[in-house]
């Protein structure tokens, strides 16, 4: 008869406890209602993996925007923050890090057109490529 395998120990993750006041409270639970959030683990882990992804790009020299169509106008605005100001003087954070949940992340290149619209890459790689005139096929 076989000897069973001892009990195998259970790693104790390290704890986070942090001292809120009630309006962040509140915005922490916001934020889990309208992202259909069901725990504050997983918010916090969302979280990290988004400015994890804005340090990154700044070091890399890019900034973090929103952009939206406005009638005619092109509206960008973007986001400023200590903490992003000092990664943009880290060039190399970006090439430490991965994004901690890539399978929960989309990338979009989105790049300036002459016309100061916008081109989606990875929508345009999707579509099928039209070179010249097409031919009718009866």
């Amino acid at each position: 008869m076989a000897t069973p395998a001892p009990f195998a120990m259970e790693k104790k993750m390290p704890r986070l406890t942090i001292d809120l006041s009630e309006n962040k409270h509140k915005e922490i639970n916001l934020l889990r209602d309208v992202g259909e959030v069901g725990t504050i683990k997983e918010l916090v882990n969302y979280a990290l993996t988004l400015l994890k992804w804005a340090m990154a790009e700044r070091s890399k020299g890019h900034r973090i925007c929103s952009v939206r169509e406005q009638g005619s106008e092109t509206v960008i605005q973007e986001l400023e923050m200590p903490i992003l100001a000092a990664a943009s003087k880290n060039p190399g954070f970006a090439d430490a890090v991965e994004p901690a949940n890539a399978a929960a992340t989309r990338r979009r290149d989105l790049v300036g057109t002459a016309r100061g619209g916008y081109v989606d890459h990875a929508a345009r790689e999707r579509q099928p490529a039209h070179h010249g005139r097409q031919q009718r096929r009866d």
